[in-house]
């Protein structure tokens, strides 16, 4: 691996490795610039959409913990195969023009610090390949997370939530969560989607539904809080950057944009 890239992958994992972080389906800081996402939005309306399928090459690495007999490894293939298959459907369904395939054999590596999440990213460096979306499925993550991502790199833990492989990927594809901001909360009335929340205006805003008393299960959202102006909240349930308890299964079209 390159030194910059071993580098700038100690200086992301650094919060990860060092701090407790709250428990909650992702632990991925993703960052960008309400510019950028300006650029890739009109980039996408002058190539005319997503009409063309973009076809990403995807490597996956599954740690396995050494034991008397043979490897036990964190996710059975057949079940990362299926991960990939919901996330090739989700990603169609919501016609973003993306699709992702496994090129070469999934590889089963014996490294019980990539199996456990005692430094993954640092472990991970010895497995990741440039010129591939990079995906680790590990049994466990730091803090109870149920996946993380940086760069070309996703990690997904045995007990993340449904659909966290589309969850990661959009992380590294340059989504954000529907709920954060880098300026300013997004408004209910959408006076500022260009530059609050995830600087998306397709995506309603979002109060964070982790959070308690927002939604009670299975699929409800009882929610009460109001944004700046006082107007309640009405965010999207199922968007797979969302931290919803419902089946998170939809990117919107500036989503996929985006992506």
């Amino acid at each position: 691996m390159r030194p910059s890239l071993r580098l700038s992958l100690l200086v992301l994992l650094a919060p990860l490795l060092t701090h407790a972080q709250p428990i909650a389906p992702c632990g991925t800081q993703q960052h960008t610039t309400a510019a950028v996402v300006q650029q890739a939005l009109a980039h996408d309306a002058q190539r005319g959409g997503g009409n063309d399928v973009r076809i990403l090459k995807v490597k996956v690495i599954i740690a396995a913990m050494a034991t008397d007999s043979d490897p036990l490894p964190a996710f059975k293939p057949s079940d990362v195969q299926a991960e990939l298959d919901a996330t090739n459907a989700i990603f169609a369904n919501s016609n973003t023009g993306i699709q992702f395939q496994l090129c070469g054999p999934m590889q089963v590596v014996v490294d019980y610090d990539l199996f456990s999440g005692n430094n993954f990213g640092l472990a991970a460096q010895d497995y990741y390949e440039p010129g591939y979306l990079n995906l680790f499925f590990v049994f466990e993550l730091p803090a109870g997370l149920g996946g993380v991502a940086f760069g070309p790199m996703a990690f997904i833990s045995r007990f993340g939530p449904r659909n966290t492989l589309a969850h990661e990927i959009g992380h590294c594809l340059g989504l954000i969560h529907t709920h954060d901001y880098l300026t300013e909360p997004e408004l209910v009335d959408g006076s500022n989607c260009t530059t609050g929340g995830d600087m998306l205006c397709d995506t309603p805003a979002d109060p964070n539904l982790s959070l308690p008393g927002l939604m009670e299960l299975p699929c409800s959202y009882v929610g009460t809080v109001t944004d700046a102006n006082g107007d309640l909240y009405q965010p999207q349930l199922n968007n797979v950057m969302s931290y919803s308890r419902c089946l998170v299964d939809s990117f919107t079209p500036q989503q996929g944009a985006l992506m």
